[in-house]
């Protein structure tokens, strides 16, 4: 009897044991929810400081892991910029200050090197933070684009690819992927006094677009020596 007693309870103890490891297996295994990317940090791993999921679950070694979700859905952005220079380098008949409409869709890139190379920066920055960064950098280049191209009312959609393609390139560095922008002037006057200089309206519109571009790499937390020439 005793014997029996000492079976039963051993047996109980044992699958106590099982249910609890499972219970603490069930917790610690994380899936990758539709429409989100995980990255998985705290310990050195084969392919980097980071590990990135766009699919399944993995299970998160207590204390040594960490982990981050990331959504990838697109975002919209649509936003008025006002007092932009427009065609400063073009005829003096052309100069105008503009108001302008900016609405864009951007998202996270999916692509597993890229946010390999970015998770740093992603994994640290709240989905609001991104959008600012994105909204920061299309306005940038927006003020940069017609302050220095003739006539750019004349085709605004070429403006904004050269806009988005700009924008694309510095958002590489945060795996953040400009899918469309789209522009429209709301408003347009001509410049007050253009015989007194054309070229301060051009220095002063470059001299806000790399103030915002610093602004952007502080955000990023790039020093000054890692600035593209």
């Amino acid at each position: 009897m005793a014997d029996e007693l000492v079976i039963v309870t051993v047996g109980v103890l044992i699958a106590l044991a099982f249910v609890g490891l499972l219970g603490a297996y069930s917790a610690r295994y994380k899936r990758v929810p539709p429409g989100h990317a995980m990255v998985v940090y705290g310990r050195r791993f084969a392919s980097g400081n980071y590990m990135v999921l766009t699919g399944g679950g993995r299970f998160i070694q207590p204390i040594i892991e960490s982990y981050a979700l990331i959504s990838l859905e697109p975002f919209a952005i649509d936003m008025l910029i006002e007092d932009v220079a427009g065609s400063v380098v073009g005829p003096e008949d052309q100069g105008r200050r503009l108001q302008l409409s900016l609405t864009a869709v951007a998202k996270i890139s999916d692509d597993v090197n890229l946010l390999k190379a970015s998770a740093g920066q992603l994994i640290h920055k709240t989905p609001e933070e991104i959008r600012k960064i994105a909204e920061a950098t299309l306005e940038g280049h927006a003020r940069g684009v017609l302050a220095t191209e003739p006539s750019p009312q004349r085709d605004m959609e070429r403006v904004a690819r050269i806009v988005q393609s700009r924008a694309v390139e510095d958002l590489a560095i945060m795996g953040i992927e400009i899918r469309s922008v789209f522009l429209k002037i709301r408003d347009s006057t001509r410049f007050p006094g253009r015989d007194s200089g054309p070229a301060e309206n051009v220095n002063w519109e470059l001299h806000q677009l790399d103030v915002r571009v610093r602004r952007i790499e502080e955000k990023l937390g790039l020093s000054a020596s890692g600035r593209r020439p």
